[in-house]
């Protein structure tokens, strides 16, 4: 039973909704190292931020599955799981979208201003415009478009009104999208058939798998360094430095698709975990 929990954990997007809702704690805290009682919009914005990561995934599921009909059903265990469970996904997608609501009533009308262009290019990333080309069809574009939403989602959405600094503001946003896109390149290695097939270039196409890893650990170095410095913590570097290692090991290993989805995903859930107990603890026993 515990086993189909967990997968259905990891392949409904819970996880992966888990870590954007993580990573907006994680700044919090980090900007915030004295607050042991966030108010009760905040405590929204991050259930808002859950439930639409959750939604957004799971609707790219229901929808990009559409494109991939003349892949075979065995190509990979994620597209056989979307195939033999679409009520799963539907049912997901009905409890975010409830969510969502929910959250949106204890969150200011000036907020929803904000919001709309991540919706704009989640939906565009899903569906298709031009075409039957998505966002995410459009070459090289993929990794960009998926740092910049979560960068726009779990800094500049919900802490936009509340930094007076624009200084401030900004380095956190650069510092995700950074961190993001360097752990995101690696996904294009698992999905190089994939893009292939639907004549997608991207960094790992052009570049090839080394090439992307190598650049992917360096970004990550650079991420880890500037990020314990500007916010003075030392588990983003050993969090970065860890992380990079695990990318690093796909040259080395077979590529599977649970490694990316449990744990380079899972890596990003942890990290924030840990530094929000962490500032939590410091906080109570200061």
């Amino acid at each position: 039973m515990w086993t189909k929990i967990f997968k259905a954990f990891i392949e409904g997007h819970y996880c992966i909704a888990s870590a954007a809702m993580g990573t907006f704690w994680q700044t919090y805290f980090l900007l915030y190292p004295t607050t042991i009682k966030p108010t009760s919009t905040t405590m929204a914005l991050s259930g808002l931020i859950f439930f639409m990561t959750l939604g957004i995934y799971n609707l790219h599921s229901i929808v990009g599955i559409r494109f991939l009909k003349k892949i075979p059903k065995n190509f990979s265990p994620r597209f056989a799981f979307i195939e033999n469970y679409p009520a799963f996904f539907y049912s997901n997608l009905i409890l975010s979208s409830l969510g969502s609501i929910f959250c949106l009533f204890f969150i200011p009308y000036y907020k929803f201003y904000t919001l709309v262009p991540a919706l704009i290019l989640g939906i565009m990333y899903t569906f298709p415009i031009l075409g039957n080309w998505r966002l995410r069809d459009l070459s090289f574009l993929k990794v960009f478009l998926v740092g910049f939403v979560w960068a726009w989602i779990t800094v500049y959405f919900p802490l936009v009104n509340q930094i007076e600094d624009y200084y401030k503001f900004c380095i956190p946003f650069i510092e995700r999208f950074l961190f993001i896109f360097a752990i995101t390149l690696p996904f294009d290695i698992r999905d190089i058939a994939i893009d292939q097939l639907e004549k997608v270039n991207t960094i790992t196409h052009s570049l090839g798998k080394h090439y992307t890893i190598f650049i992917s650990c360096f970004l990550l170095a650079i991420w880890s360094i500037s990020a314990s410095l500007y916010y003075d913590n030392i588990i983003l570097l050993l969090g970065g430095i860890i992380i990079a290692f695990l990318v690093f090991r796909l040259l080395y290993i077979p590529i599977k698709e649970n490694y990316f989805s449990i744990i380079l995903d899972g890596s990003i859930l942890v990290l924030a975990i840990i530094i929000v107990l962490l500032a939590y603890y410091s906080i109570i026993y200061k």
